[in-house]
């Protein structure tokens, strides 16, 4: 299982692992309804996230069976990872209380968000 995001300036891509990478995909059981994912954020070098953890809940009955929620969980969690902050409203992937049904992408206000941080940071950027 993986997802792609499309920014300007790379290509990042996730990878569901057992055995620890840079990059992975990992579970934990927490029995909630409200708590569907978190990032832990393993290594940084220089400022620079280079190892990071992506955990899904399984306890979360809403994401466990529905593959589109745990798609939406997973790239919100990695937009983490490449410097996205919770929004509280709008129409985007970063949106704690989105539909995550319907929204499982990086949303037009997610992709500019991005563009920005990284044009400001383009010398620093090292995300393979």
């Amino acid at each position: 299982m993986w997802w792609m995001l499309d920014i300007k300036l790379r290509l990042v891509r996730f990878s569901l692992a057992s055995s620890p990478t840079k990059r992975i995909l990992n579970t934990y059981n927490e029995v909630s309804s409200t708590n569907y994912g978190r990032i832990q954020y393993n290594r940084v070098s220089n400022g620079i996230l280079v190892e990071f953890t992506v955990m899904l809940n399984v306890g979360n009955k809403n994401l466990t069976g529905n593959s589109t929620v745990a798609k939406s969980t997973g790239v919100h969690e990695l937009a983490h990872a490449i410097g996205l902050d919770d929004l509280t409203s709008g129409t985007t992937i970063m949106n704690g209380n989105r539909d995550r049904t319907r929204i499982h992408t990086l949303q037009s206000i997610d992709k500019t968000r991005i563009n920005t941080y990284y044009s400001a940071q383009q010398s620093r950027v090292n995300i393979d």
